[in-house]
């Protein structure tokens, strides 16, 4: 994804309203306002504006960034995924 939040396309924004689902309970009440308001134009599947964007990213990077998945830390040393084939 850029960090130029006008080339966000709507599938990114999508998919970032639909991570942010799990996070909604975790949100402040005005934060939940806002996230609700988010979803129901996301749903309407209405592309958000300069600002709507800034704060959906906003909103991403302080819950899902920060609470994401844990990622192995073996894969620093041999790399993500992959086949064993492949190091042969």
């Amino acid at each position: 994804m850029t960090n130029d939040t006008n080339e966000m396309t709507y599938a990114e924004q999508h998919r970032i309203v639909s991570e942010l689902k799990e996070y909604a309970a975790k949100m402040s009440r005005e934060e939940q306002e806002e996230f609700t308001m988010l979803v129901k134009r996301d749903r309407d599947e209405e592309e958000l504006d300069r600002l709507a964007k800034r704060r959906l990213l906003e909103l991403h990077e302080r819950y899902a960034r920060r609470t994401g998945k844990r990622a192995n830390p073996l894969d620093a040393l041999f790399g993500a995924g992959g086949d064993a084939t492949e190091r042969c």
